[in-house]
Order: C-alpha cells, then structure tokens, then sequence
C-alpha cells in the first residue's frame, strides 16, 4: 500500500497547493483532514496482509505453502 498511499497522497497535496494558491500551510492543513482517513485505511489494510503473509501457526503456513504451489 504504500507506493499507493504515496502516488494518491502526492496528487492530492497537489490539488491542496492549487487550491490553496501556494499557500503551504492551509494546504498541508487540508491535506491532512482529508488524507488522514485514507492513510489509516491503508494501514489497516497492510496488517491484514501481514497475518496472510506471515503465518501464525503450523497450519496456516502449511496451507499457504500448499496455495503458493497451486498458484502460478
């Protein structure tokens, strides 16, 4: 997620900066109201890949180690 969170989070501090007319601070101000929500989305989702990604016990790696062979 977070060459995601980046790309997404770049075009909307750019449309902040626009919007804003230069003006940084209200940009990062705004920026951040709406980028919050997203971010903390993101970070969410990035944990619940971790527990796929890092089994927790005998059986789940098994079965991860069996899918990984099934899929191409």
């Amino acid at each position: 997620m977070g060459s995601g969170l980046a790309l997404v989070g770049a075009y909307v501090l750019a449309g902040k900066l626009a919007a804003a007319r230069g003006d940084h601070r209200v940009a990062f101000e705004r920026y951040e109201e709406e980028m919050r929500e997203y971010a903390v989305g993101c970070q969410k989702m990035g944990d619940g890949v971790a527990k796929l990604t890092v089994p927790g016990n005998r059986a789940l790696a098994t079965l991860l180690s069996r899918y990984d062979k099934v899929m191409p």
